[in-house]
């Protein structure tokens, strides 16, 4: 479960979107091309987004820096918020 701190996240528009469309024609597809491309980045959004795990389990679970996942974060939110439309 997201840990909320009384504000939303700058990926709040992204959890929002999964959470409402999570098998919408266009998200299926984003998703599948990224596992192609992508593999780790594929991995920090599924633990992300759809577990729900906070970044220091991501940084435990793949051997990288918080910073790290962060970075792939915002690569993923901005091609996702550009593929997606939303």
């Amino acid at each position: 479960m997201f840990m909320w701190k009384g504000r939303e996240t700058k990926y709040q528009d992204i959890i929002e979107y999964i959470k409402f469309h999570p098998l919408g024609d266009d998200l299926v597809q984003f998703e599948e091309n990224m596992k192609k491309k992508d593999e780790l980045a594929y991995l920090i959004y599924k633990y992300r987004f759809k577990d729900e795990l906070s970044f220091s389990e991501i940084s435990n679970k793949l051997q990288i820096d918080t910073q790290r996942i962060t970075e792939h974060l915002d690569k993923i939110a901005f091609a996702m918020r550009l593929y997606c439309k939303f």
